[in-house]
């Protein structure tokens, strides 16, 4: 018999006990803390990486953490420990999946994928990478297509990697210097989307055939950070400093830390320090109307100062001119 319990004091106690139809005790036992799993506290960050390592704990070490916060990574190579109800993510902040073969994805049970669409709805973070087996993993009956930002269109061979290097930042040796053997050139595997939904963070290719490289979508109340390729594979698990510059800077986009530019929400600042709860979040972002402009506020002065005007000795001497007849402001002061 397995169940699901949330602790509330990290030291209290556990008391469990076992009732029958009638709510008769039959047995109970008390669990101290030191009988149980090390908790998460409320002040942590759970990074829970699905599948093979990315590098997620190197990135991890080298984050800079707010002050009385800390950030702990678990990894689940076996698809049986993952859980079937969503409700076991609840301590999870975030969790990272590379989709490619070698991962978790193949072995899970409907249960497990429905579990964790379920936690990312009502409002969990989830970082998906698939690259070379996109069609059997975000197809039209792919898997995981649901998470996707868009329609799997293909699965293409990218030999540009300017997006990625860019968004990276200076590192030692450049991504296009890995060379797959066998290979005359430099390229990877990468997934087209189409009708694609979300804020593209990184696109990569020339001209009009860039598609994105890194979309940061909506799904539910929660959001998926979508990484066209595999992180895991070659040539992106070689580039190391690289990717691991790249993961420090998902990692705080997903966790909602990064700093955004000022034109990029007029609620930015209000975003990250006035409202940390879910409600507020909502709410600010409900503010923000795509394709509004707001009105400067010096042209409501200028027109302000005009009205009065308009109402004032323009109506005075319009009214002078005709002959005194300043009754008639009944009519043109409205």
């Amino acid at each position: 018999l397995e169940t699901i319990v949330k602790s509330g004091r990290v030291d209290g106690e556990l008391t469990v006990r076992l009732l029958d139809n009638s709510d008769t005790e039959i047995a109970s036992t008390v669990l101290s803390n030191d009988a149980l799993p090390d908790a998460v506290q409320g002040s942590q960050n759970l990074v829970l990486t699905l599948g093979s390592d990315i590098g997620t704990s190197k990135a991890l070490l080298s984050r800079r953490e707010k002050a009385g916060q800390e950030t702990i990574h678990g990894q689940i190579e076996d698809a049986t420990s993952m859980p079937e109800r969503w409700l076991a993510y609840d301590g999870v902040s975030l969790v990272l999946m590379p989709a490619s073969e070698a991962g978790l994805v193949p072995s899970m049970s409907d249960e497990q994928i429905s579990a964790l669409a379920q936690w990312v709805r009502m409002g969990g973070r989830l970082l998906l990478s698939s690259g070379a087996s996109s069609q059997e993993m975000i197809g039209n009956d792919g898997r995981l297509a649901q998470f996707a930002p868009g329609e799997f269109d293909r699965v293409m061979m990218q030999r540009q990697s300017n997006g990625l290097e860019s968004f990276a930042g200076a590192t030692r040796r450049s991504l296009s210097s890995y060379v797959a053997d066998g290979e005359l050139s430099f390229r990877f595997p990468m997934v087209s989307l189409k009708d694609v939904k979300g804020n593209v963070l990184v696109s990569e290719g020339i001209g009009g055939e860039r598609s994105p490289m890194i979309i940061r979508s909506s799904f539910g109340l929660g959001h998926v950070i979508f990484v066209a390729t595999d992180i895991d594979q070659p040539p992106m698990s070689l580039w190391v400093d690289g990717r691991q510059s790249i993961l420090d800077k998902l990692l705080d986009e997903a966790l909602g830390e990064t700093r955004r530019e000022e034109n990029d929400s007029q609620f930015a600042n209000l975003t990250q320090i006035g409202f940390n709860d879910l409600t507020g979040q909502l709410r600010a972002a409900m503010d923000q109307f795509p394709g509004v402009r707001l009105v400067p506020f010096s042209w409501i002065a200028i027109l302000v100062g005009l009205y009065i005007i308009l109402i004032g000795p323009v109506d005075y001497f319009m009214l002078r001119r005709l002959q005194s007849r300043f009754s008639l402001t009944w009519i043109t002061f409205p």
